[in-house]
């Protein structure tokens, strides 16, 4: 844990499956330069526990298959005093108000996204602010639960030889969560990688693809 909260990462990744024709019709395969990629794939997303790289959660399905939509199901699998650590590609204000609205405790950390605005609130230390980011009322028309701004923390730091980031959180408590703690937390992101990493190239002994030949048994083995 990291002061008291419990870390998770979301993030997505693939499997390689035969080439058989049930498979390819099931599941699909990339393009290639080409024409199209050797084998079918499965795409999956999955909750980890970053500091064991344990599989809190999985939702997997075809190729073509967005992340984000894979993801719905996780969001809810999110257990109470945690905090997860999300990757630029799953950003959603409908994902984060769920997050903070659907348990107690249950918090939020991503890198921002160089045209995201908002409108600073009050100053918490040196690159350090509560932010509001307005919602868009398109998504409140379709999400009325969705309040009109969504209260934020920004954090602006920078690593040596690198271009300065903001990060976003919903830890708006500075003296109980750091901003200089935080951004080395944001870091451990890439555990899911390695997590990831342990299943292709160790369990599965480098092969990176699975056995099966039909759908039904591609199911039973992810």
């Amino acid at each position: 844990r990291w002061r008291g909260l419990r870390v998770y990462g979301v993030d997505g990744t693939t499997l390689r499956i035969p080439d058989t024709q049930e498979n390819e019709g099931t599941f699909g395969r990339p393009k290639s330069g080409r024409g199209r990629s050797g084998y079918p794939q499965v795409r999956l997303v999955a909750l980890m526990v970053l500091r064991s790289h344990e599989l809190a959660s999985l939702s997997f399905g075809r190729y073509s298959d967005s992340e984000l939509a894979l993801a719905e199901p996780l969001w809810s699998e999110i257990p109470e005093k945690s905090l997860t650590l999300i990757d630029r590609g799953f950003i959603s204000y409908l994902v984060f108000h769920r997050i903070r609205s659907d348990g107690t405790e249950r918090h939020w950390l991503t890198r921002a996204k160089k045209n995201l605005k908002w409108s600073k609130v009050k100053r918490l230390g040196p690159n350090d602010y509560v932010v509001e980011i307005p919602i868009h009322k398109n998504l409140r028309r379709k999400h009325p639960e969705m309040p009109p701004t969504m209260p934020a923390r920004a954090i602006r730091y920078q690593r040596r030889g690198f271009r300065s980031q903001v990060l976003l959180t919903s830890l708006l408590d500075h003296l109980a969560y750091p901003a200089a703690e935080i951004a080395e937390l944001y870091h451990e992101r890439w555990e899911i990688e390695l997590g990831f990493d342990e299943v292709k190239t160790h369990t599965l002994e480098r092969e990176e693809t699975l056995r099966s030949r039909t759908p039904e048994r591609v199911r039973q083995e992810v």
